[in-house]
């Protein structure tokens, strides 16, 4: 483990807080070739899960069918911290993360659909009340689950 990683190890706690109140992740998968494809997607964490949406169709989904497992990342950084200008490399970052590795998969069942982008909804658009929601948007939209195997978080 990296000496900062263990200097900075942020509790469960925090971890939680930052995956209930941060907007943007950034979900990786591997691609048909193997190269790494991260892609920034809005999301939800609730059940011990990280959630995602979006089309039914796309490369992000290929990737998940061909092979589940992804890494999802999430940070907030506070600021920049320049207390000492004249040392080469002293700029520093006050800064909150997230690392999550797991297995994805996507949700067939319309109950689980509505429940997560009623999720959505109330993350991102509270003020819309509890509207309910088309089933034919519900059957359309492609949600992703992210099973958690392993997750860090760091601080500085």
């Amino acid at each position: 483990m990296q000496h900062r990683m263990k200097e900075f190890t942020m509790n469960q706690e925090g971890i939680e807080k930052l995956l209930q109140e941060e907007q943007v992740g950034v979900l990786s998968t591997t691609g048909e070739d193997g190269c790494p494809y991260g892609v920034p997607v809005h999301f939800v964490w609730c059940d011990d899960s990280i959630w995602i949406h979006g089309l039914r169709a796309g490369e992000k989904l290929d990737n998940l069918r061909r092979d589940p497992r992804v890494c999802f990342t999430v940070w907030h950084m506070n600021r920049l911290l320049k207390e000492n200008l004249d040392v080469i490399c002293s700029i520093d970052t006050s800064y909150e993360s997230a690392v999550i590795r797991g297995r994805a998969e996507v949700i067939d069942c319309d109950g689980t659909k509505e429940k997560i982008l009623d999720a959505f909804r109330q993350k991102y658009a509270p003020e819309l009340g509890a509207l309910e929601m088309p089933a034919a948007r519900v059957q359309g939209t492609a949600v992703i689950r992210i099973c958690v195997d392993a997750v860090t978080g760091k601080y500085h």
